[in-house]
């Protein structure tokens, strides 16, 4: 997997066109299991799946966040609910899981809300 390590910003921190430009709308990802879980797994002495790192696609029109279901088998995460989406190939339906996700070259990290 390639590492990508440029930024959308300047120096100073401030986003510009350029970065967007020369580096598309992707970011380093790395997606893991919930808070909830990894402290249910520690309490029981179970092993914490390590997170799984890859590029995640930046997609404005997004009403969701999309993860491969190779990903969450491998993280051991169960979906809790089921989603109906519009696609390019029309509309359907796809499981819901709640992971941790780690943009670290930004500095964020975040859960989906449950």
């Amino acid at each position: 997997m390639p590492n990508y390590t440029r930024r959308f910003s300047d120096q100073n921190g401030i986003p510009t066109p350029e970065g967007l430009l020369e580096r598309g709308p992707v970011l380093n990802v790395q997606i893991g299991v919930p808070e909830s879980l990894a402290n249910y797994l520690e309490q029981s002495g179970s092993i914490i799946p390590s997170p799984s790192s890859g590029i995640c696609l930046i997609d404005t029109g997004a009403t969701h966040t999309a993860v491969d279901l190779q990903v969450a088998n491998q993280l051991g995460i169960q979906p809790h609910d089921h989603a109906e989406i519009g696609t390019g190939a029309g509309q359907t339906t796809k499981p819901v899981f709640q992971i941790h996700l780690d943009l670290p070259q930004e500095g964020i990290q975040l859960e989906t809300p449950r």
